[in-house]
């Protein structure tokens, strides 16, 4: 895995979620907060596939996202396994969800998961994007 791919996908996942913050900052209407599930959806799967990326550092092959979420946990990547993992089990609720209306109670965990997803990106650009620039 070169630095160069760890960097772009940390790059495509730091954007999309810029992009998800502007959506979810105004979102009142249904439609608006179907949006918000949209990009949360797209940059939960930037998540993954930037864990995987990093997790090939660490000698670990994982099948499945919850795979990527327990190894992360594992190797102190991420700090709340439960969480990471309700978000998963939100994700793919969203997949099965029609486009008229988005239930509150996961539109409330969204806007929660944005501040994680936040903390997780200020802490890998922190501790592990830095020194892949250098």
């Amino acid at each position: 895995m070169s630095n160069q791919q760890i960097l772009d996908s940390f790059r495509e996942l730091s954007d999309s979620f810029k992009r998800l913050l502007s959506y979810s900052k105004n979102a009142k209407e249904d439609y608006e907060k179907i949006n918000v599930a949209k990009r949360f959806r797209m940059t939960f799967d930037l998540f993954i596939k930037n864990l995987s990326l990093i997790l090939v550092e660490y000698k670990v092959n994982c099948k499945f996202p919850s795979d990527y979420i327990r190894n992360a946990a594992k190797f102190g990547i991420i700090n709340n396994e439960k969480v990471f993992l309700q978000m998963l089990e939100d994700k793919y609720k969203l997949t099965n969800l029609s486009n008229l209306k988005l239930p509150d109670e996961i539109y409330k965990n969204i806007v929660k998961y944005i501040i994680i997803l936040r903390k997780y990106i200020e802490k890998i650009e922190e501790e592990y994007i830095s020194n892949k620039k250098s």
